[in-house]
């Protein structure tokens, strides 16, 4: 599966497409979800009863406005059920090894 340009989430028929699961991203891919003036979060994926997750910029990481890589991270094991996953991970953002 190859990475898509950003996906506007909110264009006529995507979101819905997301929801129903017609549509299937790639962890990891960009998604706007409000037009071209907001920054892009990283689509993490969709449960089986419809629920979308995605990670969204925060004023807190390396550069203002975007997502950080270690917190998307922790939600894609979150997301995947990976409780071992999230410890170490959680542990690194914590600044223990």
């Amino acid at each position: 599966m190859r990475f898509l340009p950003t996906i506007d989430a909110m264009a006529p028929g995507i979101y819905e497409a997301l929801l129903s699961g017609q549509l299937r991203l790639q962890t990891g891919q960009w998604v706007r979800l409000s037009g071209s003036m907001s920054k892009p979060s990283r689509w993490i994926g969709r449960k089986p009863h419809g629920t979308i997750w995605m990670e969204h910029p925060t004023g807190l990481g390396l550069r203002r406005g975007t997502v950080d890589t270690l917190s998307f991270r922790i939600k894609v094991a979150a997301f995947r059920g990976d409780r071992t996953k999230m410890k170490q991970l959680k542990k690194i953002l914590m600044g223990g090894e």
